[in-house]
């Protein structure tokens, strides 16, 4: 009885309690589609929210502007919980929204930020892609792309 205590102890150790997700299906192309996406448009994951949601950008360094002119990095921000991105976007204009199931589209202002860039807060559905994550770039069309997959095999079933 000891012997298989010892061996069930060893194999447990040796491979680990962590279970691997495996992704297939829809949750499978979601995530080549990311992957993708950020290959094509040079974009690194930026931040990662709490709840999970992924910011992603080619931008190493998004500053922006407080009411007294003094600049901000966002990422720092993110991490000293000084701002949130909710918060972050009110200074944001919606220059649109899609009919996915509540994306929205912001440009920056600019008094509030130096450099002008785009905003995709995804908010797709499952049956519109799914896609749950942020993109910050300076292309307005590319931002326009993100939050739908373009890809017919996620949409067969």
């Amino acid at each position: 009885m000891k012997k298989i205590l010892m061996i069930c102890c060893l194999l447990f150790l040796v491979t680990g309690c962590k279970k691997e997700v495996e992704r297939t299906g829809k949750d499978l192309i979601r995530q080549n589609w990311i992957e993708q996406k950020t290959k094509e448009d040079n974009l690194i994951l930026y931040y990662e929210l709490e709840e999970g949601r992924k910011i992603y950008s080619y931008l190493k360094k998004i500053v922006y502007l407080d009411e007294n002119g003094k600049k901000h990095n966002l990422k720092n921000e993110l991490k000293s919980k000084k701002t949130t991105m909710e918060d972050w976007i009110k200074n944001m204009e919606v220059y649109n929204a899609s009919n996915d199931g509540g994306s929205v589209y912001f440009e920056t202002k600019e008094n509030f930020f130096e450099t002008k860039f785009y905003l995709a807060w995804c908010n797709s559905l499952e049956a519109n892609g799914g896609i749950k994550d942020i993109f910050i770039v300076q292309d307005k069309d590319k931002a326009l792309k993100y939050c739908v997959i373009d890809n017919e095999e996620y949409y067969k079933n």
